[in-house]
């Protein structure tokens, strides 16, 4: 599969995944931390003799041979393994495993090693004849599949890790085809792990992790480049208070999550949530015509859309029929009431808009809830 690196290339392969397993780790990023402990385990693997050699001690082994059977196994063991907390038992079992595949090859007699016959060997003189163009090798079969089950994860979760794990196992797929580039290959897997954790780390910091939707932080650095004409309108959920205490807390997210899905699909405006059940709505380049026409079209899609309570008389199939089934499940109306002001009577002052859309809120519950006002 792979091809032993120099001296050179070992030590900045072990350098880039000791790095990115670090980083992967000091984000709780745990399945970005399995993909770089492989990684590692990989640099470790195919670096052994220059390293070694290096250190003053030289290893008679063949490594690369033992590591280039490992990979396509743990890579797959990887893409079957279920969501795990990353400073676990089970995650040092794995660290464990990783260990004893390359040490307990070095514990045997190398010329014993080297007449054992390998597991592609073994199938040759157990399989037909007729399969072994099939088959065999077996590594790039088992890393194709790997590929496939990343990929079906990520199409279900629609995670990043498991994009980015799946692009890990296609760059292990072509060192594999292509022995002569296994260290560019390494590289592009590198590459690709450190950009997933980066993307990872940007959302835990600037997306609600509950909606979605971009939080307070990103608003406030979007608001820093504001400049010229813009509307700004304060969105909040009537009664959400009332909604927690008499449903809780779960259906409180499910109404959370069904706004900022509304919101979210609305044209000409980028949604934040700004904290609790209010949301802001920025309008880059809009008139307070505009924007005030935006607001009322989603004040009133969220008002004519009852809330399901899910989890009660959920069926297990999804029913053919959604309307019968909506009638037999509770469902609560929710409803919103929007501020919105413009940067034009305002002196093009982000947080003054801010603050004037919030006090076009306020008047906008006091007058009835339900409903649009705009900044005076």
């Amino acid at each position: 599969m792979g091809t032993a690196f120099s001296l050179q290339q070992s030590l900045l392969a072990v350098m880039l995944s000791l790095a990115g397993l670090g980083y992967a780790a000091s984000f709780q990023r745990y399945r970005f931390a399995l993909g770089w402990l492989i990684l590692l385990w990989l640099a470790l693997g195919l670096g052994a003799g220059p390293l070694s050699t290096g250190l003053g001690f030289g290893i008679e082994h063949d490594v690369v041979q033992v590591v280039n059977g490992w990979l396509p196994w743990n890579l797959l063991a990887l893409a079957l393994l279920p969501r795990i907390p990353l400073f676990s038992r089970a995650v040092i079992a794995i660290a464990v495993l990783l260990i004893l595949q390359q040490a307990v090859p070095l514990m045997l007699d190398p010329e014993d090693l080297a007449s054992r016959l390998t597991l592609n060997q073994w199938l040759v003189s157990w399989l037909p004849a007729d399969v072994h163009g099939y088959l065999l090798p077996l590594e790039p079969k088992l890393l194709t599949i790997a590929c496939l089950a990343f990929f079906i994860r990520w199409q279900k979760s629609h995670s990043a890790s498991e994009l980015f794990l799946f692009l890990l196992s296609c760059a292990m797929l072509m060192a594999s085809l292509r022995p002569a580039y296994a260290y560019p290959c390494f590289l592009a897997a590198c590459a690709c792990m450190m950009l997933g954790v980066l993307l990872a780390s940007h959302d835990m910091a600037f997306v609600d992790p509950l909606t979605r939707l971009k939080n307070r932080r990103a608003l406030d650095n979007a608001m820093k480049t504001l400049s010229g004409n813009f509307a700004i309108a304060m969105l909040d959920i009537d009664h959400f208070k009332k909604v927690n205490d008499r449903f809780g807390h779960d259906f409180g997210d499910q109404v959370l999550r069904m706004v900022a899905a509304r919101v979210r699909r609305l044209r000409l405006c980028q949604p934040y949530r700004y904290g609790g059940e209010e949301f802001c709505l920025l309008f880059r380049g809009r008139t307070l015509v505009e924007a005030k026409k935006r607001c009322e079209q989603i004040r009133q899609e969220i008002s004519s859309r009852p809330v399901a309570m899910r989890g009660m008389g959920r069926p297990h199939r999804k029913p053919l029929k959604k309307s019968a089934y909506r009638q037999k499940v509770p469902s609560v109306k929710a409803t919103v009431s929007i501020g919105v002001a413009h940067s034009s009577k305002h002196a093009g002052d982000a947080q003054t808009v801010v603050a004037a859309a919030d006090k076009a809120l306020y008047r906008a519950k006091k007058g009835g809830r339900n409903r649009v006002e705009v900044s005076r």
